[in-house]
C-alpha cells in the first residue's frame, strides 16, 4: 500500500515536470519563430518576382515573304517554275487564261522596248520598223493597232517629203528671182543713164528754142522723149522693188515651211509617243491581271497550286516568294488591352515558339522596340527586336522561318513579394474608403 502511494506521488511529480516546459525552451522557440517571421517579412521586400504580360507574336524578317495574288478568275495555262525554285524579281511564274497569246505578248513587249529607246534615232527606227503580224493579242489588239496607224501616218509623212519638196521649189524660185533681179538692176542702170542723157538733151533743146534755133514742135518732141525715158526708169525701179519683195516673201515662205515641217514632225512623234505610252499602260494592266510575277529575289513556294490548269480566284494567294537573305528579325506581338499600360520600350521579353518547345530548346530573349499609340481590333501592336538573333537561353541557335509564331512574355517589372500582397489590400482599402 505504501508502495502504491509512493508511485502516485512520483507520478504527480513527473507529470508536473513534463506538463510545464522549461522557460528557456519557450523563449528559444518564440525567438526562432520571430526571426523566421522577420526574415520572411524582410525577404518579401527584397525577393522579387517578374510581372509579365503575355501576347501572341509573329516573327518576320526585314524582307517579309511576298504574296503573289491572282487578279482575275481563270485557269493557270502556263507555269514556268517548280516549287522551292529560286526566282528573280520581275520573273514571270505563271499565266492565267486569257485571249492574248503569251508568245505574241513577248514579241510585242520586245517591240515596245525597242521603240522606247528610239529617241536618238527616231526616224530610222520608225521607218525601218516592220512589225510581224499579230492576230492573238486579245485586249492589247486595239492599242497596238492604234500605234501601227500612227507609225504608218508618220512613215507616209516622211516618205512624201512634202515640205522639203516645197522648200526646194521655193529655193528654185528665189534663184530665178535673184537672176532676174540682177538683170533688172542692169536694165535699171541703163534706163537711168539713158534718162540722164535725155535730160541733158532736153536742156540743150530748151536753150536752142530760147535763141530761136529750134521750133516749139521740136522742143515738145524732145520733152516727150524725156518723159518716156523717165517712165521707163521709174517702171524699172518699181519692178526692181517688187522683185526684191517677192524674194523676201519667198524666203519667209521657206522659213514658214521649215517651221511647219518641224511642228508636223513633232505632232506625229507626239502622237506615236502617246499611243506607245497608252499601249505600255495597257500591257502593264494586262500583266497585272493575267501574269503572276515575282516582285523580289527569293524562293518560290506553291501555296494554292496543286495541278496543271487549276482554277484560281481573284485576290487568292497562289504563290509566295521568300527572300533568300534576311538581315534583321522583327517580332510583331498583339498586346491585349488589359495590362497594356505596363508595357514600355526597352523591356525584356521571353519568347517561346510553337515550333520549338521551350522545355527542349529554351526561350529566346528579345526587347520591346516600339508600341503603337492606337489599338487596332482590341490589340496594341508591339514591335520586338532580337539583340542575340534567335539564340536561346540554352545556347541553341534556332533556324529562322518566315512568320514564326509563339507566345511572348513581356516582363513589365520585377515586383517584390510584399508589393504583391500589399497592392490588393491597398486597392481594397481605397475602394472602401
Amino acid at each position: 500500500m505504501a508502495d502504491i502511494d509512493n508511485m502516485e506521488i512520483r507520478s504527480e511529480e513527473v507529470s508536473e515536470i513534463i506538463g510545464t516546459p522549461p522557460a528557456k525552451i519557450i523563449r528559444a522557440g518564440i525567438t526562432v519563430i520571430f526571426l523566421i517571421t522577420v526574415f520572411l517579412i524582410t525577404g518579401s521586400f527584397f525577393f522579387k518576382y517578374p510581372d509579365i504580360v503575355t501576347a501572341r507574336v509573329t516573327v518576320k524578317g526585314d524582307n517579309p515573304p511576298a504574296e503573289i495574288r491572282a487578279r482575275s478568275n481563270g485557269k493557270i495555262t502556263a507555269l514556268f517554275v517548280t516549287d522551292k525554285q529560286k526566282v528573280k524579281a520581275g520573273q514571270t511564274i505563271a499565266v492565267i487564261e486569257n485571249t492574248c497569246n503569251y508568245n505574241e505578248y513577248l514579241n510585242l513587249k520586245k517591240e515596245t522596248e525597242i521603240l522606247e529607246k528610239s529617241n536618238l534615232e527616231f526616224d530610222s527606227l520608225i521607218l525601218n520598223y516592220a512589225p510581224a503580224t499579230k492576230k492573238q493579242l486579245g485586249e492589247l489588239q486595239n492599242p497596238y493597232s492604234a500605234l501601227l496607224r500612227q507609225i504608218k501616218e508618220y512613215k507616209d509623212f516622211i516618205r512624201l517629203d512634202y515640205h522639203n519638196k516645197k522648200i526646194k521649189a521655193y529655193e528654185k524660185q528665189i534663184t530665178a528671182l535673184k537672176k532676174y533681179l540682177h538683170d533688172l538692176k542692169d536694165r535699171t542702170k541703163l534706163s537711168e543713164n539713158d534718162l540722164i542723157l535725155y535730160k541733158k538733151q532736153f536742156r540743150r533743146d530748151s536753150e536752142l528754142y530760147k535763141k530761136g534755133f529750134l521750133s516749139l514742135a521740136e522742143l515738145e518732141k524732145s520733152k516727150s522723149l524725156l518723159i518716156q525715158k523717165r517712165n521707163i526708169y521709174q517702171n524699172s525701179k518699181s519692178t526692181l522693188s517688187s522683185t526684191e519683195i517677192r524674194i523676201t516673201e519667198t524666203e519667209r515662205d521657206i522659213l514658214e515651211t521649215k517651221l511647219d515641217k518641224i511642228n508636223r514632225k513633232k505632232e506625229y512623234e507626239s502622237k506615236i509617243t502617246e499611243t506607245l505610252e497608252n499601249l505600255n499602260a495597257q500591257i502593264s494592266l494586262w500583266e497585272q491581271k493575267y501574269l503572276l510575277i515575282s516582285p523580289v529575289n527569293g524562293i518560290v513556294n506553291f501555296i494554292n497550286y496543286q495541278s496543271e490548269y487549276q482554277n484560281v480566284n481573284s485576290e487568292e494567294t497562289v504563290f509566295t516568294v521568300v527572300p533568300e537573305h534576311t538581315s534583321e528579325l522583327i517580332g510583331y506581338a498583339e498586346l491585349p488591352l488589359s495590362g497594356s499600360g505596363k508595357v514600355k520600350i526597352g523591356q525584356n521579353v521571353n519568347l517561346k515558339f510553337d515550333d520549338y518547345p521551350d522545355t527542349r530548346f529554351g526561350m529566346v530573349r528579345a526587347k520591346v522596340k516600339d508600341v503603337s499609340l492606337v489599338p487596332s481590333n482590341k490589340f496594341y501592336m508591339v514591335t520586338l527586336s532580337f539583340p542575340d538573333s534567335l539564340r536561346t537561353n540554352y545556347k541553341i541557335m534556332l533556324n529562322f522561318r518566315q512568320n514564326m509564331q509563339g507566345n511572348a512574355d513581356i516582363i513589365t517589372e520585377d515586383l517584390p513579394l510584399a508589393a504583391r500582397i500589399i497592392n490588393p489590400v491597398k486597392s481594397l482599402f481605397y475602394e472602401r474608403f
